[in-house]
């Protein structure tokens, strides 16, 4: 085999080692296109996860705060209920007394 075809055969070798080179970066192309892909799916994932998280949050305060006016409400009847009950007492036993 002369140095010519060995040279040409070396040539040949590096330009089939480069096309299965550049078929393999073609490849690792797709998958980080994909890649980018799934981030960013990800990330529209993750940002939903945040305004739901602040709705709940704000839903979760007002939720307390209407809570929070009830239970006083609740605790307002209480009081006046008794009021009511301590009043008919005095007014009944006021009628005793008068009989």
């Amino acid at each position: 085999m002369t140095n010519e075809e060995k040279i040409l055969n070396l040539l040949q070798e590096m330009q089939s080692g480069m096309q299965h080179m550049q078929s393999d970066i073609t490849g690792m192309k797709a998958e980080i296109t994909d890649i980018k892909a799934s981030q960013n799916r990800l990330e529209k994932k993750l940002d939903d996860v945040y305004n739901q998280t602040a709705d709940l949050t704000e839903f979760r305060t007002e939720a307390n705060t209407k809570l929070d006016k009830i239970s006083d409400d609740i605790e307002f009847l209480k009081h006046e209920e008794y009021q009511t009950k301590q009043d008919i007492f005095k007014l009944k036993k006021n009628l005793e007394v008068i009989k």
